[in-house]
């Protein structure tokens, strides 16, 4: 039951992550004639939307376990936070970089 719940968090969470990292991703663009490239490249990042349940799936074939292979997603979502959180930290340090939109 326990992964039932976590799937369930996963997707209300995940929610508001993808534009987040959309938006937060296209204002670190310094050229901004190349905005429309970047969102391209975020776009077809979708990809991994297809590769990761793919190795969720391969997880779970070599464990026998589809509560355990809720680990690949879970290691999906704390490499977005550490990246988040290091770009949090950078923009404290360099404020003069932020600009308004």
């Amino acid at each position: 039951m326990f992964a039932v719940w976590m799937a369930i968090f996963t997707s209300f969470f995940f929610g508001p992550e993808w534009p987040t990292i959309y938006a937060h991703t296209l204002d670190t663009v310094t050229d901004k004639r190349f905005t429309e490239t970047a969102g391209a490249f975020i776009v077809m990042a979708i990809v991994g939307g297809a590769v990761v349940p793919a190795i969720q799936g391969y997880v779970s074939d070599i464990t026998g376990s589809m509560q355990f292979s809720f680990i690949v997603p879970t290691i999906c979502y704390v490499l977005v936070t550490i990246y988040f959180f290091f770009e949090y930290k950078y923009d404290l340090k360099h404020p003069q970089q932020i600009t308004e939109s």
